[in-house]
């Protein structure tokens, strides 16, 4: 975890993006982006090499497993991208 980041770092970086995922996850379209793809859909972790979901990031985010607020941004588009490619 990053440990490092200070009060200030916090309120004007983490804390609105952390708001900003809360917002996506809440939106109705969410649903299929909420969590992991199980384990059992056919042909899915074929294609996806690297899984990634909305919950997860937040998960990630609320543990503070994110040095930079570009790895956020990274990996939301991640999500998006490996329903792309599945679908």
């Amino acid at each position: 975890p990053n440990a490092n980041r200070n009060s200030e770092e916090d309120k004007q970086i983490w804390r609105p993006l952390a708001n900003a995922l809360h917002q996506l996850l809440r939106s109705p379209q969410a649903g299929p982006f909420s969590a992991p793809v199980p384990p059992n859909t056919v042909g899915y972790h074929a294609v996806v090499e690297k899984p990634m979901d909305l919950g997860t990031i937040s998960k990630c985010l609320r543990e503070r497993k994110y040095a930079h607020p570009m790895e956020v941004n990274d990996m939301v588009r991640l999500t998006f991208h490996n329903c792309r490619l599945f679908n």
